[in-house]
């Protein structure tokens, strides 16, 4: 198999294997990769579990982890916590939601009809304190293996427009006051959800520069790409069954929300 991601690229063999876990056991094949490029030997990871719906080199998990029994609905919850606000209670759930980890009510948004399985639902738009943006209407990956934010630079450049001292030399990277206090939102199916600054902003590199974790560079063209600087804000539940997306305002984790 041979696979090319957003950075880095594998290849390898495929093999099979009994996964035992959280209870459940199901055989499964999967890729043990024998070469990688050079970026993964700054991540501290041993490998990447897949939960697309759509087939790859290898069996679908989801489809799986379905057909085995052991979940009553094919849908994985993800609560993400930061690092820096100590023990880490981030938990992926699979078949049903956890209570102990959300409040509020879910509020979902369907995925397009046809034959696009990708985790993308069309975004209503996204503001700054109270002021929208107007740069919704399109379609945007929710993805845990995406660190940052990523929107088209015009779409991007709309939003810092927003923020105070939000200045650009490339209309690529943002930097911000490290002081920076408001709340960045994102609108889905007419809910607002709020992303804090202690995950839009960046902590000070060398020189005491703070950066926006939202960057004009569209990783797919024409999207919307929120990774784990949105996803840390809400409790998210991806429902293969009923291909939507729901997402709840707060994340019931011992770390404030805001």
């Amino acid at each position: 198999f041979n696979i090319a991601y957003g950075s880095g690229k594998v290849s390898g063999v495929l093999a099979k294997d009994n996964i035992h876990v959280a209870g459940m056991d199901l055989e499964y094949q999967f890729g043990l990769a024998t070469n990688t490029s050079d970026q993964f030997v700054q991540f501290a990871f041993d490998g990447i579990l897949g939960l697309a719906m759509n087939k790859g080199a290898n069996e679908n998990f989801l489809s799986t982890l379905e057909a085995s029994g052991n979940i009553d609905k094919n849908i994985f919850c993800i609560a993400l916590n930061r690092a820096s606000d100590g023990t880490n209670e981030g938990e992926i759930s699979f078949g049903s939601p956890n209570p102990d980890k959300y409040s509020g009510k879910i509020t979902y948004t369907s995925l397009p009809d046809g034959k696009d399985n990708d985790w993308a639902i069309k975004m209503d738009d996204m503001g700054y304190n109270g002021k929208n943006a107007n740069i919704g209407g399109i379609r945007t990956f929710i993805d845990t293996g995406t660190s940052f934010m990523f929107g088209s630079s015009e779409n991007v450049k709309k939003l810092h427009a927003l923020i105070p001292g939000a200045e650009s030399s490339d209309d690529t990277t943002y930097k911000v006051p490290c002081d920076s206090k408001g709340n960045l939102t994102v609108t889905f199916s007419g809910a607002d959800y709020v992303i804090s600054p202690k995950d839009w902003v960046s902590p000070p590199n060398k020189d005491g520069e703070c950066t926006s974790n939202i960057y004009g560079y569209e990783v797919v063209q024409g999207a919307w790409l929120l990774g784990d600087t949105f996803i840390k804000n809400v409790y998210a539940i991806f429902d293969a069954d009923e291909r939507r997306i729901g997402k709840l305002e707060h994340v019931s984790l011992t770390r404030s929300a805001h």
